[in-house]
């Protein structure tokens, strides 16, 4: 089992109380996404590719997410992404959601991601589904850009 990136997640965890005793630490979106991305290039290189169903769920769930919906229209980030992305939202939210992700692991894991991502984008790309967003091959390497291009942005 990776645990890449496990101690940066871990620090941006959000805290879930269960009793006065017990708390849990669950991670956010991008949280969530680093993960995968970095399942993603170790499990891929065997085809593995149940990861990019869930980095599929993550774009899904940025692109529909109103606080960053909110924060693409109402920040100096969100605006930015939003210009260049051409007010496509879902490529909008996918290139904060990169941002999100390189700001939360740093320099020396984002360092490290980028060497190898996004391994075998045509693997990702076929493989880049929910049963929510069935989006044709296009549109996928479209997000997958956008995602990337969040990831380089500094």
């Amino acid at each position: 089992m990776s645990v890449w990136a496990f101690d940066e997640i871990y620090a941006a965890a959000n805290q879930l109380r269960l009793s006065d005793e017990i708390a849990i630490r669950m991670p956010d979106i991008p949280g969530y996404a680093a993960a995968k991305l970095g399942a993603w290039l170790d499990r891929s290189e065997f085809h593995e590719t149940k990861d990019a169903r869930d980095i599929a769920l993550a774009l899904y769930w940025y692109a529909e997410s109103p606080s960053v919906q909110d924060r693409l229209y109402e920040s100096e980030d969100g605006i930015a992404a939003l210009i260049a992305e051409d007010t496509d939202v879902p490529r909008a939210a996918a290139r904060l959601l990169g941002q999100d992700i390189a700001k939360m692991i740093g320099a020396l894991r984002l360092a490290e991601l980028l060497a190898r991502w996004p391994g075998n984008i045509n693997l990702l790309v076929d493989n880049l589904k929910t049963s929510n967003n069935e989006a044709q091959t296009e549109r996928r390497y479209e997000l997958v850009r956008a995602l990337s291009d969040g990831l380089t942005t500094t």
